[in-house]
């Protein structure tokens, strides 16, 4: 059956907007193969199979899928049929920067040298010379950019956010320094990425002065007051908490967002630990926030998560891991949010069920997280295993123990796997004092 499709059009009648022409496609097969991006791509490869735009799109396609073989040859093809095609190269170099630094490296000068002005090329370039220490050769990369354009400015917070996690904080500051002097664009951009810095190094005096320095140009910038008002609650102190109250208000008044009632609920809670009198009553002020935070959020697990622990601290534990269990049954995998997993497992520990904890906790193994998040779960579940280990070396010396031999094996195959876990973790955080204490007791 002929399908009609509406083709909008002002070339054939200018006195109007658009004109009205109706096409007839003769078979309705095409809607059929366009059912996904996959079978859409394919199907446009397949009608322009000279057009490198569209094995772009289908290597593209397979590279958001995590399918890199696929995505190489589609890429490959694209370079093909032209050869300066930057972005392919880009996402090429992506692709090899896991199995083969050398040729990813090549790629990202080579999407430089086709197109000057892509800062992720640069960046990306820079984080592999970073990686290998080469932080000279890293600064001149992204430095290269064109001074004064946008670029450039984008170039330079990136590099300072190379730098901060390689652990270059000077370098880092002076290049949050340099952005400031060479923006633009008159935003609050630059002072809101110096602040954040300064708040991770936990200057949070002079971060508050930047992020204020932001609000005189950006004054309605959530961002900026969110993170100013949470320099004043790591600060702690009751005044500090009264000004973080006040900014946190502040920000609900230009909108009321989720976040905002999760820094309050936060104010709330630390005001009941500074003032153990009043500990009652800060508590139910902040399980009031963190509900108003989830019935705004509430496909957010860490909304949830918040809410839970808030619940848990004032003595409503059997409830804060109902909601987590709930939370844990629509993300078995450890996908979605790590912090279901792990303040649930904690809560199993804090009522002495080790097997329930770590089997809780076990869903995260083998996620896709970032490193200092799997130092922080396998450190966690690392304790659970050891202590289960001394349990059942306790056990064994029960005389109700009918098989103490088997239960020594049994503890000695559980305390194997804390240090095999424990040991993974200073893997994934090598300066990390407390995972290697952990280790050393086992």
């Amino acid at each position: 059956m002929d399908r009609f499709y509406i083709i909008w059009d002002k070339k054939y009648f200018p006195k109007f907007r658009y004109f009205i022409t109706l096409v007839t496609v003769e078979n309705n097969e095409i809607n059929l193969a366009w059912k996904n991006k996959e079978s859409l791509f394919s199907t446009g490869l397949s009608v322009h199979d000279g057009n490198a735009k569209m094995f772009y799109n289908m290597g593209n396609y397979y590279f958001k899928e995590k399918n890199y073989k696929k995505a190489k040859v589609f890429f490959r093809e694209a370079l093909r049929l032209h050869k300066c095609y930057a972005s392919a190269y880009n996402n090429l170099a992506a692709i090899y920067e896991d199995t083969d630094v050398v040729e990813a490296e090549k790629n990202y000068k080579k999407a430089i040298y086709c197109n000057k002005h892509n800062p992720s090329a640069y960046t990306n370039l820079a984080r592999i010379l970073v990686a290998r220490d080469d932080v000279e050769n890293a600064v001149t990369v992204l430095l290269s950019v064109v001074n004064g354009n946008a670029y450039y400015f984008t170039a330079l917070l990136n590099l300072a956010k190379i730098m901060r996690k390689k652990g270059y904080y000077i370098a880092a500051e002076n290049l949050y320094h340099h952005a400031i002097i060479h923006d633009q664009s008159s935003t609050a951009d630059p002072y809101l990425a110096y602040g954040k810095f300064l708040t991770e190094i936990e200057r949070y005096q002079d971060s508050i002065k930047v992020l204020d320095r932001g609000t005189e140009i950006d004054k309605h910038n959530l961002d900026l007051l969110l993170s100013m008002g949470w320099n004043y609650f790591e600060l702690g102190g009751e005044e500090n908490l009264k000004e973080a109250e006040k900014i946190f208000k502040r920000a609900e008044s230009i909108k009321a967002t989720a976040d905002v009632y999760v820094y309050l609920g936060m104010v709330e809670l630390k005001r009941g630990y500074e003032a153990p009198n009043k500990k009652l009553q800060h508590q139910n002020k902040a399980k009031k926030y963190h509900k108003i935070a989830v019935d705004i959020e509430p496909n957010n697990p860490e909304r949830l998560v918040r809410w839970a622990i808030v619940l848990a601290d004032s003595g409503e534990l059997e409830r804060a891991m109902e909601l987590l269990e709930e939370a844990k049954q629509k993300d078995p995998d450890c996908r979605k949010s790590y912090n279901v997993h792990l303040w649930l497992s904690r809560m199993y520990a804090q009522k002495q069920k080790f097997v329930f904890a770590t089997s809780t906790l076990e869903a995260c193994y083998g996620a896709d997280l970032e490193s200092e998040v799997l130092a922080e779960i396998k450190s966690e579940l690392g304790s659970f295993y050891s202590k289960i280990a001394r349990d059942l070396r306790g056990s064994s010396q029960m005389e109700s123990n009918k098989d103490p031999e088997g239960t020594l094996r049994q503890s000695a195959h559980v305390r194997q796997r804390a240090i095999d876990v424990l040991t993974e973790a200073t893997n994934h955080k090598p300066g990390d004092l407390d995972i290697k204490v952990k280790l050393a007791q086992v």
